[in-house]
């Protein structure tokens, strides 16, 4: 009579398991004895080839504002589409870290690599201005005009037919109401008076109404202005109605066009004098803003450039 197996006891097998993992995690933790390479030697890059500041490169460029107009780029004939007066003809070379424009263009290329061609995003570095205009201005009646008006002698071929000649008498009715003096030639100016007298009427330059010259001195002319009430006239900001004349100050409201781009000299600030362009942004009630536009400082743009030449650490 054959004996029956006995089956192996649970305890058993839980300890035959037990130790077959044991053995399985010491094998997986001990060393391969395969020695790897260093991870920077694997990782290291050939700088020679990347653009870092002080190195000398040569670059095609454009930039553009975040609407897609073009600020700036060294394409002749894009250049010429987008109305720019001033651009790079032809490779742009310079010193990275030098080339003159916001330094978030320099930072921008830096980390390019030789032959790379990219579009990179440069953000604003500073912030947006707007002013605020009154929609009801006021301004004194009676001006100085400067009486002296030097011309170079490129600007005084253009706009006069006259040999230049001191004491000749020369005008230009389309830029100048008056008829002006030559009173002295130099090596680059030829330097003009106005011939008004007291009592006579002009237009003045940029007005539609006339004045009245009440005196003139060597160097300056006291007008008075003389619009009549709802006269309606031309501003920078759109068109004004003249809504009184009194002795001594002319009263006027604005009547500005959304939208409209115009020329505006800073009065205050960092960068008092300086004109920039603005566009009339918001018109409310008793005033209206403008907002500073194409401004490359104070907009998203990017930078679509290519590394043409790279010439390491030039001092």
């Amino acid at each position: 009579m054959a004996k029956k197996k006995s089956k192996p006891k649970k305890k058993y097998i839980k300890w035959v398991f037990l130790a077959a993992i044991l053995v399985i995690a010491v094998l997986f933790l001990l060393p391969s004895g395969k020695k790897e390479e260093p991870a920077a030697n694997m990782t290291e890059l050939d700088k020679t080839n990347i653009a870092e500041k002080g190195d000398l490169v040569t670059i095609n460029y454009i930039l553009r504002l975040d609407n897609g107009k073009v600020v700036d780029t060294n394409d002749e004939e894009l250049a010429k589409e987008a109305g720019l007066g001033t651009y790079v003809k032809g490779p742009f070379k310079f010193i990275l870290g030098q080339s003159n424009k916001i330094p978030t263009f320099d930072q921008a290329i830096e980390g390019l690599k030789l032959g790379e061609k990219k579009t990179i995003i440069i953000k604003p570095i500073e912030k947006v201005l707007t002013l605020s205009i009154p929609i009801s201005e006021d301004k004194p009646r009676r001006i100085l005009y400067p009486r002296i008006k030097p011309f170079t002698k490129e600007e005084y071929e253009q706009n006069f037919k006259e040999i230049a000649k001191v004491d000749n008498i020369i005008s230009n009715i389309d830029l100048y109401p008056w008829p002006l003096k030559i009173i002295n030639i130099t090596e680059k100016y030829i330097v003009t008076q106005a011939m008004v007298r007291p009592g006579e009427d002009f237009f003045i330059p940029g007005q539609e109404w006339k004045s009245k010259a009440l005196r003139a001195s060597e160097k300056v002319i006291e007008f008075v202005q003389n619009p009549k009430t709802g006269l309606v006239f031309d501003t920078p900001y759109g068109t004004a109605e003249m809504k009184n004349v009194t002795m001594s100050r002319l009263y006027f409201e604005h009547v500005p066009e959304q939208g409209k781009l115009l020329k505006q000299k800073l009065t205050a600030g960092e960068k008092q004098g300086a004109t920039f362009e603005f566009e009339v942004l918001d018109i409310r009630a008793d005033e209206f803003v403008i907002r500073r536009t194409n401004y490359l400082p104070q907009e998203l743009a990017n930078l679509e450039v290519e590394i043409l030449e790279l010439v390491k650490n030039v001092k």
